[in-house]
């Protein structure tokens, strides 16, 4: 074995028995995503999981951003295009699909793009200028990018509200 190669495996062999690095408490774990081709960030303490691939089956709905149902661990789970809430194009083919820890709700996306951790410090407050800011709850400096941190709890909100206000045109 040559120099380099016995040295490459007592690093990685050594970097197993390294304790992991101290969190701080003040971090905040996001999930990358992408809507649209756009970056976002969803607060990891606000999903219950990520599914991949999920068949979704279509249900006729009144709202536009419901993409149907999803089997899920025994619970059929309704799915929403997270693209088509923040007023991004529709993810009518979204690979992606992440189940919120409150309301038992699915949004779908384009693109999973890993896991981010960032100081707490660093995130920054959204202008709450619009009606599509409405479901942001700021912003993070990754590399070159400002990327909008959605605000899952807000999401849900929108979903209800539009869910009764849907029910309430459909009753006779």
């Amino acid at each position: 074995m040559s120099t380099s190669a016995a040295t490459l495996r007592r690093d990685f062999d050594r970097s197993f028995a390294e304790p992991l690095p101290a969190r701080s408490s003040g971090d905040v774990e996001l999930l990358a995503v992408r809507v649209a081709g756009e970056p976002y960030l969803l607060p990891l303490r606000e999903l219950a999981g990520l599914v991949a691939d999920a068949r979704v089956v279509g249900v006729p709905s009144a709202l536009a951003e419901f993409l149907g149902v999803v089997g899920i661990r025994g619970v059929v789970v309704p799915v929403y295009d997270l693209g088509a809430i923040l007023r991004q194009v529709s993810a009518r083919r979204a690979r992606w699909i992440a189940l919120t820890a409150r309301g038992r709700i699915g949004l779908a996306f384009d693109a999973f793009d890993g896991q981010r951790r960032v100081p707490s410090g660093e995130l920054h407050a959204a202008a709450s200028d619009s009606a599509s800011r409405a479901c942001l709850r700021g912003t993070v400096q990754l590399s070159e990018t400002l990327v909008s941190v959605v605000d899952v709890p807000a999401v849900v909100d929108v979903i209800e509200r539009r869910v009764r206000e849907a029910t309430r045109r459909e009753e006779p």
